[in-house]
């Protein structure tokens, strides 16, 4: 009884299809080709043949999963055109028995698609071993399109149909070595492989105008080359180049080929993966940071907001979102928390471990449906979101567990630094003592009108109407928005520290418009409600910046309140004396 299939490589040079057919053959010879390829001689008991290893499963050859003189069963295979010569490509297989020595007396077959005699269909013969019945794979041969996990090096006569999923933003450099322009493309086929694509000088001016991002299309003549992960926002060892002679086409839309494809890790699991290395997200928005404006060292404009996020493993962590991703219009006036998925970000020791959207890569959808990968997410995120005792893995995020201290540790260090730049967020246990109102005009500020889309300050200008240079607009009346000055204090000293709109709503329990108007028409009324707000006790988080210049203080903001709490406060009280005991 024979374990081979019986004129397999004769079956697989005539054109038979691995639909039809899936030989078990025995592997003669493995050798690794530089760091990651490997080239095999397989026999089928008549003729042995050389052939390459797909991507997809080197792995199993550099575990030694699969070893010399090992039974396979091949489930995907093509023919490609390397060198000018046919080259046998495995891209699955199936491992089978180990054997000592090999099965028969094997000739040298040459592939050369010209052997068209009939063959039919070929018996296997082989043990009665009971396996676990496996899902059929796509037809993939020699006149059909070839596999993203197919693809090696040694490919260059191939066509691929893929789903561009991502087009990022034309790159130029200009360095000693010379000038050039660039933008890469992520494809998806229809096996849910990945790869990223590289568009380089002339081809950005053929083929930008052309590629549009969610379309199909048929992609040759392209050079396949190892990966750069330091660059690559796919999990893939390869990438593909094309320049000015790539024939790119674009083709029907094929429902078999997904719009986009995610790969979710935990928030628990990235420190794991590696600092600059890319994953996948999905969870909770808990807390939206103001959008922020600078201009990088290169001189280039740049927007920057800072989100928290937690997932099911009960970790939090910062994402760093930069210009399109920042200024989305779902932070404008945003329900916490807001359930999202994201393809594409960055891990980054920013702070200990955050991450950052990756400008012109990063993609995230805001209260997805329909995606499969989700609906796991979507159970834990509909039963409730446990903010208070996550574990926050971004050193000096606002809202994580803070090393509470007493108001005076907070006066001697920040009164006598004289380091650079700084900036810490620190826990509290006190009371509101005093807040500021000697001039009401003082608490509060214009704000523009547009509340929904902008809160930056507005001028009154001479005509009577209010000017927001930012929206380029003009109104009859603005916004006010809190800008309190509060005195904080605990049993060992008192501070200073402002609050903003947001949580002078929760002191105040009404909004600045709604005061503003208080103190104008009321003064009495006005004094109670601010008086009502002072003597009560909160736990809070005190967000602190070195001043800029010497002499200067430093700033202070209150960055988050809740009531107080007295069994919460009598466990913090018990680690702080367990650490004493420990530490002494």
């Amino acid at each position: 009884m024979s374990l081979l299939t019986k004129r397999a490589v004769r079956s697989i040079n005539s054109g038979v299809s691995c639909n039809d057919l899936k030989p078990t053959v025995q592997i003669l010879d493995i050798k690794l080709l530089g760091t990651t390829r490997y080239r095999l001689v397989i026999s089928d008991g008549d003729d042995y043949v050389q052939a390459m290893v797909g991507a997809s499963i080197q792995q199993k050859f550099a575990s030694d999963e699969i070893v010399q003189y090992q039974v396979i069963k091949i489930k995907e295979f093509s023919i490609a055109n390397v060198g000018g010569r046919p080259i046998l490509i495995i891209a699955d297989l199936e491992s089978g028995v180990c054997l000592e020595s090999t099965v028969g007396e094997p000739n040298k077959f040459e592939l050369n698609f010209e052997e068209k005699e009939e063959i039919k269909q070929p018996q296997i013969k082989q043990p009665q071993i009971k396996q676990s019945k496996l899902p059929e794979p796509k037809i993939f041969n020699k006149e059909s399109y070839i596999p993203i996990k197919a693809l090696t090096t040694l490919n260059d006569d191939w066509i691929l149909k893929a789903r561009v999923t991502q087009k990022g933003a034309i790159k130029s450099w200009d360095n000693p070595r010379g000038s050039g322009k660039l933008f890469n493309v992520n494809l998806i086929d229809s096996y849910n492989d990945e790869i990223q694509a590289t568009f380089f000088k002339d081809a950005v001016d053929k083929f930008y105008p052309i590629i549009q991002e969610g379309k199909v299309y048929t992609f040759a003549k392209g050079r396949v080359k190892l990966g750069n992960k330091k660059f690559q926002t796919v999990d893939c060892d390869y990438q593909i180049s094309f320049d000015k002679n790539a024939e790119i086409n674009e083709v029907a839309d094929d429902a078999g080929i997904l719009s986009v494809k995610f790969n979710f890790n935990l928030i628990d699991k990235l420190e794991h993966i590696g600092i600059g290395n890319i994953t996948d997200l999905c969870g909770a928005i808990i807390e939206v940071d103001e959008l922020s404006e600078f201009t990088s060292r290169k001189g280039e404009p740049l927007k920057k907001r800072v989100i928290k996020v937690m997932d099911p493993s009960n970790c939090a962590i910062e994402i760093s979102l930069w210009n399109e991703e920042a200024e989305s219009p779902i932070f404008h006036d945003p329900k916490l928390p807001i359930f999202f998925a994201a393809k594409y970000l960055r891990i980054t020791d920013y702070h200990g471990l955050s991450l950052s959207s990756d400008r012109g890569n990063t993609k995230i959808i805001y209260n997805p449906k329909n995606i499969e990968e989700t609906k796991k997410f979507i159970d834990w995120f509909n039963r409730g979101i446990d903010k208070e005792n996550a574990k926050y893995l971004t050193q000096g995020s606002s809202s994580a567990p803070k090393e509470y201290k007493q108001f005076s540790d907070l006066n001697n260090f920040w009164n006598n630094y004289d380091g650079p730049q700084l900036e810490e967020n620190t826990g509290f246990i006190g009371y509101i003592g005093f807040i500021r109102r000697d001039d009401p005009n003082l608490m509060f500020y214009t704000a523009c009108k547009n509340a929904q889309n902008c809160k930056k300050k507005v001028i009154l200008e001479s005509n009577g109407f209010y000017r927001c240079e930012k929206c380029q607009e003009s109104f009859e009346q603005c916004q006010y928005r809190y800008l309190l000055s509060v005195r904080l204090h605990d049993h060992s000293d008192a501070i200073w520290a402002t609050a903003f709109d947001d949580i002078g709503t929760q002191l105040l329990k009404c909004s600045a418009s709604d005061l503003k108007k208080l103190s104008d028409e009321d003064p009495e009324q006005f004094e109670k409600v601010v008086a009502s707000a002072q003597g009560k006790m909160y736990h809070g988080a005190i967000k602190t910046k070195s001043a800029e210049g010497q002499g200067n203080k430093p700033r202070m903001a209150i960055n988050s309140l809740e009531p107080h709490n007295s069994a919460k406060a009598l466990e913090l009280y018990m680690k702080e004396i367990d650490s004493y005991i420990q530490n002494n």
